[in-house]
């Protein structure tokens, strides 16, 4: 497993996760000599499953074939959010059908627990959401912790913008708890009040500058941002991410996943965590035979169609048999051909 290149990320911190031994695997048959007893993934409960979503859950699941202590860590990012939704947007988690995500992920899982002959109970699925509901949750503990820490927001900040604009704005959102609507501006922290501000911008909506000490109200989370999660796992975890998080981002052409990894550095360091940053594991990126990359928003094929119960196994069967040739090396680079009307092209 070979080191990253951490040329494009800050020097300092660059150093630290080098020296720390911050490391990408960059192929499936090279985890087998590597003992990850945690195995991470994220999937936004943006409408149904997508091709992206079942190939990076096949590989969490596949790996539990290689070692039978390992467990699969799903966070549904619920409270998930970037600068594309739009200055003013609904949270996932006040979507309708958001809470019905799980059951799809749940009958993939069931289906992938047959193909792969691994147990269905070593799959722990969650919303994050959830976990921040719970009483003394230690993730709303750490996030508070990072959003009231001056030189941690900065460093995360530097960490995943190219210009960052306002280095004291945590990289948070809060919701209006009176029209449910959030703002893709990052909220204020008034350390004099312990209390974070946001404007509503929901035109419709009547309150203006509303304020919270977010002890117990849900607020959304940038999505380079969210991943600090996995830090609150036990040592010797691996985070399983699409294609997309190996391709370059922004001014700096930083690779996705090293902008993450450079985040979890910079909020372990700067809170003290005795932790671990994860090692990071990236699946082939799907595209469509004109090699476009297939995406929800492109809506270009890709997603779980018609009756989930029906396609769903379908699917499944399909990308376990490319799974197949990826690993055993068939398949080179990163594309895994698919048509645009969701079909499954020759391999």
């Amino acid at each position: 497993m070979g080191d990253v290149t951490f040329s494009s990320i800050k020097p300092a911190l660059a150093a630290t996760m080098k020296g720390r031994g911050v490391k990408q695997v960059r192929e499936f048959k090279s985890l087998e000599g590597h003992g990850f007893d945690n195995i991470s993934m994220g999937a936004r409960p943006s409408g149904t499953l997508h091709m992206g979503n079942l190939f990076v859950l096949a590989s969490c699941m596949h790996y539990l074939r290689i070692n039978s202590n390992a467990r699969v860590h799903v966070d549904i990012m619920d409270l998930d959010f970037d600068n594309q939704r739009g200055l003013v947007f609904t949270p996932f988690v006040n979507l309708p059908g958001t809470r019905d995500f799980i059951g799809q992920l749940n009958a993939a899982v069931e289906i992938l627990s047959g193909e792969l002959k691994v147990a269905s109970d070593r799959v722990k699925i969650r919303y994050f959401s959830d976990r921040l509901k719970q009483g003394d949750s230690e993730l709303r503990k750490m996030l508070l912790r990072l959003a009231k820490n001056k030189e941690s927001v900065k460093a995360v900040k530097y960490s995943i913008s190219d210009r960052p604009g306002r280095y004291d704005t945590p990289p948070i959102s809060m919701i209006c708890e009176s029209c449910g609507q959030s703002s893709s501006n990052f909220a204020h922290y008034r350390s004099t009040r312990s209390l974070f501000t946001a404007d509503c911008g929901n035109v419709t909506c009547t309150v203006g500058e509303y304020a919270s000490d977010l002890s117990s109200a849900l607020f959304n989370v940038h999505y380079l941002v969210d991943p600090i999660r996995d830090l609150l796992l036990a040592p010797n975890t691996l985070h399983v991410y699409g294609g997309d998080y190996g391709l370059p981002h922004g001014q700096s052409d930083t690779l996705r996943f090293m902008r993450v990894a450079a985040v979890m550095e910079a909020t372990r360091l700067n809170l003290g965590l005795e932790t671990e940053t994860p090692s990071f594991f990236i699946t082939p990126l799907i595209t469509d035979q004109h090699g476009k990359k297939i995406s929800k928003s492109e809506r270009n094929g890709g997603q779980v169609a018609g009756d989930i119960a029906t396609h769903l196994k379908e699917e499944i069967a399909h990308v376990v048999k490319l799974m197949g040739l990826y690993i055993d090396g068939t398949l080179k680079g990163l594309s895994l051909m698919r048509s645009t009307d969701g079909e499954p092209c020759d391999v």
